[in-house]
């Protein structure tokens, strides 16, 4: 790494009074059916935005209801220069074979060190299926949702206070982040850190998608994964099997954004920097999408930009550009 020495000609520019006129660096992270890693560049705040997979369709060949969406949760965190977190990005429940319910969809985590959950974005419980004609949207999988409970369907409860989603027979309970859900063989969603999606049965059901979605049983929907999972449905009948329930979720951070039931297919996780925000860096002709501006005409020295921007002294305020720049 160069020991870069800003100087007023070559200087970097920093978001102040006008962040929305600056870049922000943006991480995304998409589903890879493991557990990914992050470190953050530099202290700050960052803005970690997870969105929960969808359920799986159940089958026709008379009635069937499709997979419930993902919730969106997200929050502003303080993250200290190195910091690692721990990320599982959901994956979609599998559709069933014909008249049979599906999996339910993985939860997406975003976890600090020592196990701490920051932010957890609840899966969308597998849809059901009927022999028979019912309402439209019967049948459909619940929600991934905005509370820390898991959805519960009929006499099957849902997980509370990270445990897994209830089973009485045939579907698997989504995973929660400290508890399996419920289930017999391996249709249950397992909880984190392994939050294996439950295994599709022999007569057809849907599997659960990685992040802990439960898998279907023959023709029982399974639940979602999220901070606590979803339930799988009882067995009704022939007459009709509704769908999973959908995973909780839970945010740890500043100004929250909690929305049940946005997110079709995979998940997804997003980190933004949110303060302090660079634009520029000594000697390069951008860093991430801004021109080098005049920092310390901006500020009136560059003293004056360390203490506005949240820095001890230059120094510092020269190792995080450095570091957040990648020179």
């Amino acid at each position: 790494m160069k020991p870069y020495v800003l100087t007023t000609v070559a200087l970097l520019a920093l978001a102040a009074a006008e962040p929305a006129a600056h870049a922000q660096v943006q991480f995304n992270f998409a589903y890879t059916g493991k557990l990914d890693n992050f470190t953050a560049p530099i202290a700050g705040t960052y803005r970690i935005l997870a969105f929960g997979a969808q359920g799986g369709n159940g089958t026709p060949p008379v009635s069937a209801g499709s997979g419930g969406l993902g919730a969106e949760i997200g929050g502003d965190i303080d993250l200290t220069d190195g910091e690692a977190l721990t990320i599982a990005v959901g994956g979609a429940g599998s559709s069933g074979a014909a008249a049979n319910a599906g999996g339910g969809g993985g939860g997406s985590f975003v976890v600090g060190p020592n196990d701490t959950p920051l932010v957890i974005a609840g899966g969308g419980g597998g849809g059901g299926v009927a022999a028979v004609p019912v309402a439209p949207g019967s049948l459909n999988g619940g929600s991934g949702g905005v509370s820390q409970d898991g959805g519960s369907v009929f006499s099957n409860k849902g997980g509370t206070n990270g445990s897994g989603g209830g089973s009485s027979g045939g579907g698997g309970g989504g995973g929660g982040f400290l508890g399996a859900g419920s289930g017999f063989g391996g249709v249950a969603g397992g909880a984190f850190p392994e939050l294996t999606g439950g295994t599709a049965s022999a007569g057809g059901g849907g599997a659960g998608g990685f992040g802990g979605g439960g898998g279907a049983g023959s023709p029982i929907a399974g639940g979602g994964g999220g901070y606590s999972g979803g339930a799988a449905p009882p067995p009704f009948g022939f007459e009709g099997h509704p769908g999973g329930g959908g995973g909780g979720s839970f945010d740890a951070g500043m100004n929250p954004i909690l929305v049940a039931g946005v997110q079709a297919g995979n998940g997804m996780v997003m980190i933004t920097l949110v303060s302090p925000t660079f634009a520029g860096t000594p000697g390069a002709a951008n860093c991430h999408g801004q021109s080098v501006s005049a920092l310390a005409q901006q500020f009136g020295g560059l003293p004056a930009a360390a203490q506005a921007l949240g820095f001890t002294n230059v120094t510092a305020l020269q190792t995080a550009v450095v570091r957040f720049c990648g020179s």
